[in-house]
C-alpha cells in the first residue's frame, strides 16, 4: 500500500508564501524515498512542486507517455513514475530502486488524499496575492475534474 506524505519544512510553518519549502515522502511495499531523509537539504518549493506533480500526473495518465520524472522545484529530490504494459505504474527512486507497483486509480487516490489534507492545513495560509495561488487552484480543479474526484 502506497503512503504519500507532503509536509512543510520545520522552519517554514510560521510564514507561508509561494516559495515555502517542504518535503515529500513516498513509502511503498518495496521501499521508501523522502526529501526529508536526505543527508543534505532537499526541501523543495512545495506549493510549486504540488502544481507540477498534479499537472504532470494528469498528462502522463492521459497520454501515450511512458515515464514521468518528478523533480522537486528548487532541489534535486526526484522519483519516477513508469507505465507498464500490464496497466500498472511503478514508482522508482532516481537510483532505479522500486518503491511500489500500483494501479493508476491507487496512485491518483493516494496523491489526491494527501494533497487535499495538505491544502486543508496550509492552503488558506496563502494570501490571494501570492503568485502560486492561481496556478495551485487551477491544478487542483483540473486534477479533480479529470479524475472525477
Amino acid at each position: 500500500m502506497l503512503i504519500f506524505k507532503i509536509e512543510l519544512a520545520e522552519f517554514e510553518e510560521e510564514e507561508i508564501d509561494s516559495y515555502s519549502r517542504g518535503h515529500i515522502t513516498i513509502q511503498g511495499n518495496s521501499g521508501i524515498i523522502s526529501s526529508k531523509l536526505s543527508k543534505r537539504n532537499q526541501s523543495m518549493m512545495i506549493f510549486i512542486s504540488i502544481c507540477d506533480l498534479l499537472n504532470s500526473i494528469r498528462v502522463l495518465l492521459a497520454s501515450p507517455l511512458k515515464k514521468y520524472n518528478f523533480v522537486g522545484t528548487g532541489c534535486s529530490f526526484q522519483f519516477f513514475i513508469i507505465k507498464t504494459s500490464s496497466n500498472k505504474l511503478i514508482l522508482t527512486s532516481v537510483k532505479n530502486e522500486v518503491i511500489d507497483e500500483l494501479t493508476e486509480g491507487e496512485l491518483v487516490e493516494e496523491i489526491w488524499r494527501e494533497v487535499k489534507l495538505f491544502m486543508l492545513n496550509y492552503g488558506n495560509s496563502l494570501d490571494e496575492k501570492e503568485i502560486v495561488k492561481n496556478d495551485l487552484t487551477l491544478s487542483l480543479e483540473e486534477f479533480k475534474k479529470h479524475f472525477n474526484l
